[in-house]
């Protein structure tokens, strides 16, 4: 099994919330989203956990309390199924 980790992504999301550029990251995050995408298309597993940690200190920047929820259950729930298989 291959994993792959979005380091790119995430430190420019983590840039762009540091600096407070909050429309920057989300098209970020969108465009992660996308290339995760195509990475499974392929058959390579990606470590979401990073991402969506920088995605949701996004969302707490932006007071979007029940969202950043969300986004850990979701991390937690990829976890979860992820670490059945290893």
């Amino acid at each position: 099994m291959r994993v792959c980790v979005c380091v790119g992504w995430c430190r420019l999301m983590h840039v762009r919330n540091a600096n407070c550029m909050y429309v920057e990251a989300e098209m970020t995050w969108h465009e992660a989203l996308q290339y995760v995408a195509r990475l499974e298309q392929h058959g390579v597993t990606v470590n979401r956990a990073t991402l969506y940690s920088e995605y949701s200190t996004l969302l707490f920047a932006r007071s979007q309390y029940e969202e950043v929820t969300h986004a850990a259950l979701v991390v937690a729930v990829w976890l979860y199924n992820t670490m059945l298989f290893i």
